[in-house]
């Protein structure tokens, strides 16, 4: 296995399709986000837990009684009751921002068959991440035995994203600009020590071929995709994934809809 993460990129160029294609806060959210051209787009519904069976969006909605749609907000589908669910206690917290790891794994796989440049991708990431900048990660560490506890091992260097490189902006974001094969997307985050590592999905990614591009806004609790027909029927259809098609319109005022 390996630990290498994507390299940062040799200039800003490579981002130039999305700048000229991307707005964040575009009324229509979605084409905003990942671009208006696509054959087809999804909503992936960002994992409750890091575990791989953890409940799912619809599973809560259905429990209270809701309807699940490509629009579904999960405040609305989950109303702030510290009730039991399913006895196994109230559902964790979509993450905001960050694909979980298995799922994003699941995700990239699936990618990979659909692009013909599949070693050549670029990945944008948020520069305001604060593991990014000087003390933006600390590890405490404890004993009750009174010994010295042994000194932490770090990751290589090399495990550690180049945060030297390129950086873009889009109205209202800067982003650092990186490349690598599709897979290299879950390498994308910040090693602690070298058995700990805190990983941090793109915040935007696409093939150099331009056949998809993915995109988790720092402040969403989902992420959204545009590609081809198939490539999002095998993403709604994955059962590692929980995501549904939503049209290139819809906006963010569509999530607020308590349907």
């Amino acid at each position: 296995m390996t630990f290498m993460p994507p390299v940062a990129a040799p200039s800003a160029r490579p981002a130039e399709w999305v700048t000229s294609r991307i707005d964040v806060f575009a009324k229509h959210w979605v084409s905003g986000m990942v671009g208006p051209d696509f054959q087809a787009y999804a909503r992936i519904f960002h994992p409750l837990d890091d575990e791989p069976n953890s409940p799912r969006w619809a599973d809560v909605a259905r429990s209270r009684g809701r309807t699940m749609h490509p629009g579904a907000q999960w405040a609305q589908i989950n109303p702030a009751a510290a009730e039991d669910f399913d006895g196994r206690g109230f559902p964790g917290e979509p993450r905001m921002g960050h694909l979980e790891l298995d799922a994003l794994t699941a995700l990239c796989t699936i990618l990979t068959c659909h692009t013909e440049t599949p070693a050549q991708c670029w990945f944008a990431v948020w520069a305001g991440w604060g593991w990014q900048h000087p003390g933006g990660s600390t590890v405490l560490r404890s004993t009750n035995s009174g010994e010295p506890l042994p000194p932490l091992e770090m990751a290589p260097r090399g495990w550690q994203l180049d945060l030297t490189g390129p950086t873009f902006a889009v109205p209202g974001r800067e982003y650092r600009l990186f490349g690598g094969p599709v897979d290299a997307a879950a390498r994308i985050g910040h090693w602690v020590t070298a058995d700990w590592f805190d990983p941090q999905s793109p915040s935007i990614f696409w093939p150099e071929d331009h056949r998809w591009c993915v995109a988790t806004e720092v402040d969403a609790d989902t992420t959204l995709i545009g590609g081809s027909r198939d490539l999002v029927d095998e993403v709604i259809n994955s059962q590692m994934l929980e995501a549904l098609p939503i049209a290139r319109e819809a906006s963010q005022l569509d999530t607020l809809n308590p349907w």
